[in-house]
């Protein structure tokens, strides 16, 4: 055995075979140019540009000259291009292959699928959790806009009041509680208030669906201050004087219109009624 080691190299380095060129060829388009014999991975079949001689590595990627005859160039703008070529570029063979590449209107459509039994009672259920989420939210909303509307139509009545307050020598009227309540043929607050207060809807709470139709008024009149003087509580009887302290408090805190029922139903502290009181104010009153 020989253990020479050749000359000139380097300690566990190996030679590396050099590979011939091959031999050019006349391409078969006759522009001067040469095929190289390229696999087919590498552009077979493709003319080199005259630029290039057979020098140049025989693994460059050459792209088509265009106007060339060779199966792989590209196709002029606007041509149909058949689908034996495109099998030939992707290298191909059948057309479950092609789909893939096809433009959106020749590719095959899917069938319409249908919601299966277990989809159907998921989003069912997914519905009616939703609607027992949102009813009482709603429901709530719909009731604080009704109770909105109320303390507007008390706020006109008090301006209205206010007017007759002025014309009658600052003292309240005297009314029934309720048109259907007068024993002393008292006439009803309406009827005082007409004259200032002409439109029929302001007396009719939004939250009303009964009252209104046989009293044709939502609101009744504190009828313990009929008569009493406005602003000298100081000349109230003390029957009158006694039922504002002992009942509600206190002057300012004694309503003078307000409703006659719990129309925006009653929670906690409150009482489900709105109520204009002495001072002008409109608001919820609470449970003493």
């Amino acid at each position: 055995m020989n253990d020479s080691k050749p000359s000139g190299s380097r300690r566990g380095r190996r030679n590396i075979p050099t590979l011939p060129s091959p031999s050019p060829r006349p391409s078969p388009s006759g522009r001067g140019s040469h095929d190289y014999g390229v696999s087919p991975k590498a552009g077979r079949g493709m003319d080199l540009p005259d630029c290039m001689t057979p020098s140049f590595p025989t693994k460059l990627w050459c792209f088509p000259v265009p106007n060339s005859p060779s199966p792989h160039s590209s196709p002029p703008v606007g041509e149909r291009v058949p689908e034996e070529r495109v099998r030939g570029w992707f290298g191909l063979s059948t057309r479950e292959s092609v789909r893939g590449i096809l433009s959106p209107r020749e590719r095959p459509g899917r069938g319409n699928r249908a919601f299966t039994l277990i989809e159907l009672l998921v989003v069912i259920a997914i519905i009616a959790i939703l609607a027992g989420l949102l009813l009482p939210v709603l429901s709530r909303g719909k009731r604080s806009a009704r109770s909105v509307a109320c303390l507007s139509n008390l706020r006109q009545i008090g301006l209205a009041l206010e007017l007759y307050i002025q014309d009658n020598d600052h003292r309240l009227p005297s009314c029934a509680m309720l048109p259907s309540l007068s024993t002393t043929n008292l006439p009803a607050i309406t009827t005082v208030l007409e004259t200032y207060l002409e439109a029929k809807t302001i007396w009719q709470c939004p939250a009303d669906h009964s009252l209104f139709a046989k009293e044709e008024t939502s609101y009744q009149w504190n009828h313990f201050l009929n008569g009493a003087s406005y602003d000298r509580p100081e000349e109230w009887s003390p029957v009158t004087q006694s039922i504002v302290e002992t009942i509600f408090g206190g002057r300012l805190n004694t309503p003078l219109v307000g409703d006659a029922e719990a129309f925006h139903g009653a929670e906690g502290v409150w009482t489900g009624k709105n109520a204009l009181f002495f001072d002008g104010r409109v608001e919820r009153t609470r449970s003493q």
